[in-house]
């Protein structure tokens, strides 16, 4: 027989001990399908509905029936699409003076198939035995501040009748709260590491097994900074500096297509291509930090051309003019007394405005 729409009912003393090889489907379950109700108690699977009314309904299942139409008016009406593998076929039991069915089909005589439309119809694999344990999937590591994740299930069969039921904990080997029956199940916000279980029943059988338990592990975030010893001229040495809390692993990247995986990696002589933000991300266990960052500035030096003075030779006390060529993008160079070069980047006398670069 098939129930589409669950069973209700004020207590158990009107239903007949011998109810058995039925298929009973309220949609998915939750609160508002529900298979059973009796005012008071209400079972949301089959699993549930068959452990309440035991030991009636051993060999019932659960399925949405694969009809050809729902609609009364239609010659398909009721009638089992034959093309869609279902628990319908073959399942069923002889009743005694019931030998065709809602439309003068001939019943089978050993094997009816379920409900009211009897056919040759695409049988499905039915669970037997004691259910694989299986194996929960999906990530392994949250961060803090995490918004959850999605894990799956997977018991390695195709076969019907799984009835699965999460469970979680706080604490490895349990005690374990349950969650949902589905064979993919959201973990909400976490903040703290998580152990999940998956309990198999095959409804056919009776029979359980439990997954190998899964740790999901909620991580702290580290903290980064970033520093370096600029500004710099070209040529000279940069040296990054990177900070953090708990980080383990570090990644820049820079200008001019520089990575390192470096805590405090150097440039020996960087190039005005170089200068720019350079970026670092600190990990720790899965989790990484955001994004610090430190600006080096690199300047071009000053470009002498010629030094001269007039007159070139003097007397003691006298007085000489002078001169430098230079190109730099720096307001002045430094003049010594026997000899003029470029201090790093910068000096004491200021060039005349028609040598600054344009």
């Amino acid at each position: 027989m098939l129930w589409p729409t669950g069973v209700q009912a004020v207590g158990l003393a009107n239903y007949t001990a011998a109810s058995n090889n039925n298929l009973f489907y309220a949609g998915a379950p939750g609160t508002n399908n529900l298979i059973f109700r009796d005012g008071t108690n209400d079972d949301q699977t089959v699993s549930a509905f068959k452990t309440r009314v035991a030991p009636r309904e051993t060999n019932s299942s659960t399925e949405n029936p694969p009809f050809l139409s729902i609609v009364g008016s239609s010659a398909q009406f009721l009638h089992i699409d034959p093309s869609i593998a279902t628990q319908v076929e073959g399942t069923g039991v002889p009743i005694a003076g019931v030998t065709t069915d809602y439309d003068g089909d001939t019943r089978n005589a050993s094997t009816p198939d379920l409900g009211a439309d009897e056919g040759t119809f695409t049988p499905l694999a039915l669970c037997t035995g004691t259910p694989a344990a299986g194996s929960i999937t999906g990530t392994a590591v949250l961060c803090t501040g995490n918004t959850g994740t999605t894990l799956n299930f997977d018991n390695g069969s195709t076969d019907v009748g799984f009835i699965y039921q999460w469970a979680f904990s706080t604490v490895s080997g349990g005690p374990y709260t349950n969650l949902g029956t589905n064979p993919s199940q959201s973990t909400g916000a976490l903040t703290q590491t998580t152990f999940y279980t998956v309990t198999t029943l095959c409804s056919f059988s009776g029979l359980t097994n439990v997954s190998p338990e899964f740790t999901l592990a909620v991580n702290p975030i580290p903290t980064a900074s970033a520093s370096s010893n600029g500004p710099l001229c070209v040529g000279d040495a940069l040296n990054l500096t990177g900070t953090t809390d708990i980080g383990t692993n570090f990644s820049w990247t820079g200008p001019n297509g520089f990575t390192s995986g470096l805590q405090n990696p150097t440039i020996a002589a960087i190039t005005a291509q170089e200068g720019g933000t350079y970026s670092l991300t600190v990990t720790a266990a899965g989790c990484s930090s955001t994004i610090a960052t430190t600006s080096v500035t690199v300047n071009v030096g000053p470009l002498v051309n010629s030094i001269t003075a007039t007159p070139s030779t003097i007397c003691s006390g006298g007085n000489s003019q002078l001169n430098v060529d230079a190109v730099a993008v720096v307001p002045y160079v430094r003049i010594h007394r026997s000899h003029a070069v470029p201090h790093r980047c910068w000096c004491d006398l200021t060039l005349p405005s028609d040598r600054w670069p344009r």
